[in-house]
């Protein structure tokens, strides 16, 4: 963990995921480092209480991003997985976040 916030919203059926929430601290290379906001609104299948998707995309300053999340409900209320993040900057090279452990609850 890297004990910062995460959130997932679950739909009212507790079918899918609907969309997730989290700031990644991320390590280049060449020692940059920096946070990165993942949000992101989109459904995801539960199945046998277990979800996971990968994003790829194109960050503000137009470096490629990846982000794969999984995790498994223990119950309705708790929940937990992985999240990994990595980007490429052209000036500082291939990016991770590593995989990054998160536990959430129902509030």
């Amino acid at each position: 963990s890297q004990r910062q916030p995460i959130s997932i919203t679950v739909s009212s059926t507790h079918r899918s995921v609907n969309g997730n929430h989290a700031d990644l601290t991320f390590t280049c290379p060449d020692g940059y480092t920096n946070t990165f906001t993942v949000s992101k609104s989109a459904v995801v299948p539960i199945r046998h209480g277990v979800f996971s998707n990968t994003r790829q995309g194109t960050s503000k300053l137009g470096a490629p991003y990846t982000v794969k999340i999984a995790g498994r409900f223990a119950s309705q209320k708790r929940a937990s997985g992985t999240i990994r993040l990595t980007i490429t900057y052209s000036d500082h090279g291939a990016c991770s976040s590593g995989v990054v452990s998160w536990s959430a609850r129902h509030r």
